[in-house]
């Protein structure tokens, strides 16, 4: 499976790009700047991914590297869009959770703690329903934290982060000049 992922790079951040480079040569520097802060994800997020291109979006976007200055609305719109995603990543994970037994979380640990840490479990069908919920939980816990996963698609190398709150939008907003976004196209 292939995922666009999105990662904001505050450009004066970037090895070189403080020197007077031509676009081109600072638009590489960019691009190797994000390749190296997400190289140690792979395993994790991806394990392969196209660096150079964004690999099967390339047609809808022919250069990977997409400078605040001159593409801002193009930019705000793909993180808008990343950001619909979290919420309705979000909200499927607390649907699935509470479909269980509709309980809040707070019920639902409390629960959990005494059926399985106490030994309570009566069969398998139990121990595969809490575990299971327990995931959703989890997965809702890493969303909500900003942990970098093959779903989320956005990786913040300022922040060193997956969250994509209204606060980043607005400081790519406030300060165009000092950001790009590179797009990668990651398999996992």
């Amino acid at each position: 499976m292939h995922v666009l992922n999105k990662i904001l790079v505050r450009i004066s951040l970037v090895p070189g790009a403080n020197e007077n480079l031509s676009r081109e040569d600072l638009i590489q520097c960019i691009r190797e700047y994000a390749e190296n802060q997400t190289a140690p994800y792979q395993g994790i997020v991806f394990d392969d991914r196209d660096t150079e291109t964004a690999g099967g979006w390339k047609d809808q976007y022919p250069e990977n590297v997409l400078l605040g200055a001159e593409s801002l609305e193009q930019i705000t719109t793909l993180l808008g869009k990343t950001r619909e995603a979290h919420h309705a990543i979000l909200i499927d994970e607390l649907q699935r959770m509470g479909d269980k037994e509709n309980l809040s979380i707070l019920d639902f640990v409390k629960k959990f703690w005494k059926e399985y840490r106490e030994g309570c479990v009566n069969d398998a069908d139990d121990s595969y329903r809490l575990f299971t919920s327990a995931y959703h939980l989890c997965r809702t816990a890493r969303i909500l934290n900003g942990c970098y996963e093959t779903e989320s698609g956005f990786y913040d190398t300022d922040e060193g982060s997956a969250a994509l709150g209204q606060s980043t939008l607005d400081k790519v907003c406030r300060t165009p000049d000092e950001w790009a976004l590179v797009l990668f196209d990651h398999h996992f």
